[in-house]
């Protein structure tokens, strides 16, 4: 792999696209870029909104993100702006843009399983009025059923209200 001896590598999205179609996720993997998102946030004591244990901020513009390339020292070989959202920790990092779609967004996060933002911190955001028990809640994010409204009926049945 002479082309990625050197210390930089400059893919356009063309180029980076051709390289991605021929590797697989094992090869070629794109992570959120922590550095440059932390300095789109002018104060990290002072998020836009709160919820439970989180802090949510809006950023302008989309989610910088990287791919690289693991198996090579983390090489990366793309760097890019894509999406409206991203959840790292307990910071939730939303485009000003879709501000807007923050209900949407949040119901999005509570149903992926790969970070701790649960259907009773959706719940605390739609005005804490309900909450699910331990058991519910990890029964309705499993079923995603529960969205955009969680409640069980009396046989403990995930069922959404449509609100």
């Amino acid at each position: 792999c002479l082309w990625i001896s050197s210390k930089q590598l400059h893919l356009d999205s063309r180029m980076f696209a051709n390289l991605s179609s021929v590797l697989d996720e094992s090869h070629l993997k794109t992570a959120v870029d922590n550095s440059k998102l932390s300095n789109m946030v002018s104060d990290y004591s002072s998020p836009d909104k709160r919820i439970n244990a989180f802090s949510l901020f809006k950023i302008d513009g989309q989610i910088p993100k990287y791919s690289y390339l693991p198996k090579y020292n983390n090489y990366v070989v793309h760097s890019y702006c894509e999406g409206d959202h991203a959840i790292i920790g307990k910071n939730i990092y939303v485009d000003k843009s879709q501000w807007g779609r923050l209900d949407k967004i949040l119901q999005e996060i509570a149903v992926d399983n790969t970070n701790s933002f649960t259907a009773n911190d959706y719940l605390k955001y739609r005005g804490g009025q309900n909450t699910l028990t331990d058991d519910e809640a990890e029964r309705c994010t499993l079923m995603k059923c529960c969205l955009p409204v969680f409640s069980t009926n009396t046989d403990g049945v995930c069922f959404s209200t449509g609100i």
